[in-house]
Order: structure tokens, then sequence, then C-alpha cells
């Protein structure tokens, strides 16, 4: 049985050389699996860009909501369909291959953006309530002797109108935004999107907080948001809002007993109406027990780069907000560009036939030519290329679906379940490793006279009736075992370590340095 192989290499190098060269230095720094840091810096550029750019899809249609500015623009026909950068990624990966690490480095000048937006509305929002207690002051006054006039019989046209136009004043309370957001209910969701053009990324490397949330309790609402479509609210106040032109990218990484669980319980619904279809999904292969110190770690001479480009994309964001709603850039396919997104529709269709290559993902493969478009936007807008969108960065987001779709094949697929002798392995090896750890710890800490414990290696005989209660049931034990000595993080043998031979069928476990690192469930 094999376990660990997966997908090859993330297409790193199908990022412009800004993004590509900080990945492969967050890389070399923290040693995470490739397809991690290639879509945490995705949806990272994915955030920054939603707000400021849609791309024109070479076909007719409506798409997301465009601003005609002119009667110029309202004679043009039939307009392009436009949808939104927003990107939906899932990564599932096990704990400790640093998934927080990632996104902290990865997202930094995100997380410092809305820090700074933070400061700056505590101190907003004490000049607003100061404004506020001068005008309600002055309310107070007109209404006071309003009433006095209109007791008295005395003409109050002239205070009517001030305090008419006194209301027209009244300071607007500031609001504080956030662009990245957790746990976040679907009411929530609705009012920090409430306005034109709001952007936000519900992003968290415990993607277990977001997926037992209550957002994703509406993967209606959640789809909408995907789209780009209004999202008209009423509330239980009797007020009602229309939030417009929304966009939200989704960034989770969950673990995979977590992604599996949430699979069982929601596929039907989640996959029945095109919400799984709307990710980038990917298990990436760990790298526990090579993240090997080389000396190269220390100096980050690339992903400041990343950062700053970051930083200036979401300034210009907070510029546009300023000046009123924001209005996004539009990108157009150059002619090439089109002729290939074209042929790549119409293989893509021919393909979802019965028998044909995406016949088993056809909802993922309905939506993938849509997210080459997206991705290609991000691509060239992030890396602040002039001119319509080239046929060399429509490949490079072509290279970068076809990873995904294939790691979405897999973690689709109807008989996506972790063998049972695979789990029965993974308590296995934890019970080792824990066993090894205390008999270290032992030997460090013995008195004199006492006994040491060779830390290397276990009975068989012993950790099948000490080890975890459900490999004692017939027919667990084994099996688990086997799968460890085939992932070659333990071997069999009747001689132990100290060299001491043994009676026959005094079967010992010998640990190797993969005693470690966690089995890739599924992988």
């Amino acid at each position: 049985m094999s376990i660990n192989f997966g997908p090859p290499a993330y297409p790193l190098g199908a990022f412009h050389h800004v993004a590509e060269n900080a990945s492969k230095e967050v890389l070399g720094h923290l040693k995470a699996p490739d397809a991690m840091v290639g879509m945490a810096v995705l949806s990272v550029k994915a955030l920054v860009c939603q707000g400021l750019a849609d791309i024109a899809l070479p076909i007719p249609g409506s798409g997301v909501h465009k601003v005609i500015d002119s009667e110029e623009e309202a004679d043009e026909s039939p307009p392009p369909r436009l949808t939104s950068l927003s990107l939906n990624l899932l990564s599932v990966a096990e704990s400790g291959e640093r998934k927080t690490a990632v996104y902290r480095v990865v997202a930094a000048a995100i997380y410092a953006h809305d820090e700074a937006r933070a400061r700056a509305y505590e101190s907003a929002i004490k000049e607003y309530e100061a404004d506020l207690s001068v005008w309600q002051s002055i309310e107070r006054g007109l209404r006071r002797k309003l009433v006095k006039l209109s007791q008295d019989g005395e003409p109050c046209d002239e205070v009517a109108a001030a305090l008419k136009e006194h209301n027209l004043k009244k300071p607007e309370r500031p609001r504080l935004r956030r662009s990245i957001r957790q746990d976040i209910t679907s009411r929530a969701l609705t009012e920090v999107l409430h306005g034109d053009g709001e952007s936000i990324a519900l992003m968290s490397d415990e993607g277990d907080i977001l997926l037992h949330g209550q957002s994703m309790k509406s993967l209606a609402l959640l789809n909408a948001a995907w789209d780009g479509s209004s999202l008209p609210v009423d509330r239980a106040d009797g007020k009602s809002f229309i939030a417009r032109n929304p966009r939200v990218t989704t960034s989770l990484q969950v673990q995979p007993e977590v992604f599996r669980a949430y699979r069982k319980q929601n596929e039907g619904k989640a996959r029945g109406i095109g919400y799984f279809a709307r990710f980038l999904m990917g298990w990436p292969v760990s790298t526990q027990g090579t993240r090997f110190i080389t000396g190269y770690e220390g100096e980050w001479k690339y992903l400041p780069q990343f950062h700053a480009r970051v930083k200036e994309l979401l300034e210009e964001y907070d510029r546009r907000l300023e000046a009123g709603v924001p209005k996004r850039d539009v990108i157009c396919f150059s002619v090439e560009a089109k002729a290939h997104w074209v042929q790549l529709v119409n293989d893509t269709e021919s393909m979802m036939q019965e028998g044909g290559a995406f016949s088993d993902v056809k909802d993922a493969a309905a939506k993938g030519c849509e997210m080459i478009a997206r991705i290609a936007g991000i691509l060239h807008y992030f890396s602040a290329q002039t001119g319509d969108l080239t046929l060399d960065t429509l490949e490079r987001a072509a290279s970068i679906m076809s990873w995904h779709i294939e790691e979405f094949r897999y973690l689709m697929r109807p008989e996506y379940e972790v063998p049972q002798a695979v789990e029965d392995a993974e308590k296995l090896r934890k019970y080792l490793y824990r066993k090894r750890k205390e008999w270290i710890q032992h030997n460090a800490n013995r008195s004199l006279g006492q006994k040491s414990i060779d830390p290397n290696s276990m009975r068989s005989f012993e950790a099948h009736n000490r080890g975890p209660t459900q490999l004692r049931k017939k027919g667990r034990f084994r099996p688990a075992l086997d799968v460890l000595v085939e992932q070659g993080i333990v071997y069999l043998d009747h001689v132990r370590e100290y060299g001491k031979p043994h009676a026959k069928g005094r079967e010992y476990i010998c640990f190797t340095g993969r005693l470690n690192c966690p089995l890739q469930l599924g992988r």
C-alpha cells in the first residue's frame, strides 16, 4: 500500500518575478510544502486585486455589475461579461506543517494594514463622538426652541428649516474596515459588505473555525459573494440594505480529519449547488522530516518586494474608497489570449462528455475556464502589466488551474476514504513516538542503579497489548504495522539495537528517524 505520494510540484514558476521569487524564498526559510506557500501567495494576490479590477471574458453576457459612465458606453452592444478576481482556495495539511507561519509571513502586509486601519479608526471614533455630542446639543436646543415657538403660536418656519439643515449635517459614524475576517456569521458578513464594492477575505490557517462557523452554513450566500452578485439583506428591525458588487476571497487551510468530516456532512449540498466547484483545492505532500537547517535561513531579500506591492494595492483601494464608490479597472484579453481561451473553453466542454477526461469532475471543469481567467487577471494586475492580458499570462494561469483540477479530482473522488490500516498506522506511530520520548526522558532522569530503557525499539507483543485500544481488535494491529514498515518509519527485527540476540518469535519494532513524521493520511 503506497501512501506518501502526492501531486507534482506546485507551479510557482507560473507567478511573475516578484511573487515567484518571494514564494521560493518563503520555501527556503520555512521548508513548508510548496503548494501551501503557492496557495497562500495566490490568495493574498486575489484579495488585493479583487477590489481594484475585473476581467472581461471574451464572451457576451452580464456578469458582475458594470458602472455606465457615459451615453457612449450605454450604446455599446453587446457588452463583455465581466467577472471578478475573487478566488476560493482550500489547502489540506496535517498539524505541524507550518500553516500559521506561512500565512503570517505571506500575508504580513495585510495584517499590518488592518492594524493601521484599526488605529486610525480608534482616533476617528473619538473625534466622531466629540462631534456627535456637539451636534446633539445643537439639535436639542433647536428642538426646544421649535416646541416653544409652536406652543406660543409664533412663526417657526425659520427654526424648522434650521433643524432640517442641521439634521443633514449629522456626523457619520466611521467604519472599521478589515481585509481579513475569520469567525463571522452570515448576517455579519453581509453587513461588512454593505455598500458598493467592499472587498474582504475569509482567511484562516485553522480552517475549521470558518468551516464550522455560521458563515459557512449559507453556501448560497457564499456562492453569490464569489460570483460578485449583489446581496439584498432584510434585517429583523425592518431595515433593509444591499451589498452591491461585493468581492470576497476565501482561503482555508484545514487538517485532513476536519476536511473529511466536513465533506461527509455537507458534500451533497456543497457539491450540488457548486460550492466545492468554486474552490482551488490542494493536498500538498508533507515536508516534515526533511526540514533541515541549511544556513540560508535569515535574509529576506525578495519577500519585502512582494509586501511592498501588496501594500501599494491596499493603499490604492483605500484611496478609491475615500473618493467614493471604488471604480474597478477592466482587464481585457489580447487577440491571441482570446483565441486561446476560447479553445480552452471548447476543449474543456468536449472533455466533459461521458468517458472524457473531465467526466468525473464536470462541476469543477464547468468553472475551470472562468477560474483560469480570474487567475490570469490576478497575475496580470499584481505584476503591474499594462495593456491587454497576454497569451503568456493566460498560459501561466492555465498551468496553475491544471494542477488544482487534478487535486480536486483526487479530493472529490467517490472512493476517497482513508483505509482503516492507514488510520490505525498513524495511531500506532503516535503511540510509539510518545513511548520513545518517555523512555528518553526516563534515561535522562534515572537514579543511580536504575536500569536504562532502549528508546529505539519495542517488542511487537508489548505494542499490541499496551498500544491503542482499537488496534487490539483482531486483524487491526498487523496491517497497521505493515504500513509503518512500508513507509520506512519502523522496521522489524529479531535482534535489538544493542545486538543482543533473542529467541525466535520475539519480534521487535525498531524505530527509524522518521518516527516523528505523521503519515500523510490519504496521500
